[in-house]
C-alpha cells in the first residue's frame, strides 16, 4: 500500500508540475494576449488608414485614367490638326503654281493685245513710203 501512495504522490507530483506548466503558458498567453489588446486600437488605426489609402489610390488611379484619355484625346487632336496644316500647305503651294501660270497667261494676253494693237494702228495709218524726192517748185536762183 505504500508502494502505492507513492506511486499516486509521484503521479500527482508529475501532474501538479504539468499543472504548473500550464500556468506558466496561459500566464505566457496571458502576457501575449495583453500586448494583442494593446496593440488592438493602432492595429484598428492602420487598418483605417489602409483603407484612406486604397480610396486615394482608386481616386488617383481614376484621375490618371481620365488624364490619359484627355491626352489620348489631345495627342489625335495634335495629329488631324498637322494633316490639316499640311494639306493646306499642299493647298498654298497649288495656288502658288495656279497664279504664276495665271500671271504668265496674264502677260502673254497682254503681249498678244499689244502686237495686235499695234499691227491694226499700223494698218489704219500707214507709213509714207520713202520715195525719190520730189522737186520744189520754186524759181532758181538768179546768177
Amino acid at each position: 500500500m505504500l508502494q502505492a501512495i507513492a506511486r499516486d504522490l509521484a503521479k500527482l507530483g508529475q501532474r501538479v508540475e504539468e499543472l504548473n506548466t500550464r500556468q506558466e503558458q496561459m500566464a505566457g498567453a496571458n502576457a501575449n494576449l495583453a500586448q494583442l489588446q494593446a496593440m488592438a486600437p493602432d492595429l484598428a488605426k492602420l487598418g483605417q488608414r489602409l483603407e484612406e489609402f486604397n480610396t486615394r489610390q482608386e481616386q488617383m488611379a481614376g484621375a490618371n485614367a481620365k488624364a490619359i484619355e484627355q491626352l489620348t484625346a489631345s495627342q489625335d487632336q495634335l495629329v488631324e490638326n498637322i494633316k490639316a496644316i499640311q494639306q493646306l500647305e499642299k493647298t498654298q503651294e497649288q495656288v502658288a503654281r495656279d497664279n504664276a501660270k495665271t500671271a504668265e497667261q496674264i502677260k502673254a494676253g497682254r503681249d498678244q493685245i499689244a502686237r495686235f494693237l499695234a499691227a491694226r494702228a499700223s494698218e489704219q495709218n500707214p507709213q509714207p513710203r520713202t520715195s525719190a524726192p520730189r522737186p520744189h517748185p520754186f524759181a532758181a536762183p538768179p546768177r
